[in-house]
């Protein structure tokens, strides 16, 4: 999950904090995703580093696959 201000208010806690915690901790890496981690692999595809990979998809999901 990417922390966004909809995440705020969903499900039956209307508190946003809990909320966000409660989704951080059903992350392996116990923090929820900001904008900046998709960045990131966006700004790799698009750059010389990753001109040898092709055909496949990236997860940038902070480990839940994985989990």
């Amino acid at each position: 999950h990417v922390r966004d201000a909809d995440l705020a208010g969903r499900g039956d806690d209307p508190d946003p904090d809990a909320e966000r915690a409660k989704w951080a901790a059903l992350t392996p890496l116990r923090r929820l995703g900001v904008a900046e981690d998709i960045a990131r692999a966006a700004l790799y595809l698009a750059s010389d580093d990753s001109d040898w990979v092709t055909g496949t998809c990236m997860v940038v999901d902070g480990g839940q696959l994985a989990g």
